[in-house]
C-alpha cells in the first residue's frame, strides 16, 4: 500500500486531531518501502517530524525513510504542514529521503 493513497488521508487527519497541542494539530508519519514505521504528533515542546524520525531511528530504521507531515485547522481541514528548516535538516540527517506535506489547497506536495 502506498502511503499517499487517498483513503489513508482521513486516518492521517484523525491522528493529527489527537495532538495534545491546543492550537497546532500536526502529525508526522514515517514509512519505509510503503510500510508504516511510526507516527508522532507535535507537543508543546517538540515538532511532530522530529519526534517521528527519532522514534523510527530508535527502532533501527535509519535509511530510506519517507515522511508525511500533516497539519489541520480547527475544522479538520488540511493546512500547511511543510516542515520548518530545522526539522527538514534533522529528517535528512537521520535517514529521510522523501518528504511530503499538506498544503492550504487541500493537497499533499513533495519537497524537492
Amino acid at each position: 500500500m502506498h502511503p499517499l493513497e487517498k483513503h489513508l488521508l482521513a486516518r492521517y487527519i484523525d491522528t493529527a486531531s489527537r495532538s495534545p497541542h491546543p492550537k497546532h494539530k500536526h502529525v508526522a508519519i514515517v514509512f519505509k518501502k510503503g510500510e508504516l514505521v511510526t507516527w508522532a504528533t507535535n507537543t508543546h515542546y517538540e515538532h511532530a517530524e522530529r519526534r517521528a524520525v527519532a522514534i523510527a531511528n530508535m527502532y533501527g530504521y535509519k535509511k530510506g525513510l519517507c515522511i508525511i507531515s500533516i497539519a489541520i485547522n480547527k475544522a479538520n481541514k488540511l493546512k500547511l504542514g511543510k516542515p520548518c528548516p530545522p526539522c527538514y535538516t534533522y529528517c535528512k540527517k537521520h535517514g529521510v529521503t522523501e518528504v511530503f506535506y499538506s498544503t492550504n489547497k487541500q493537497t499533499i506536495d513533495k519537497l524537492k
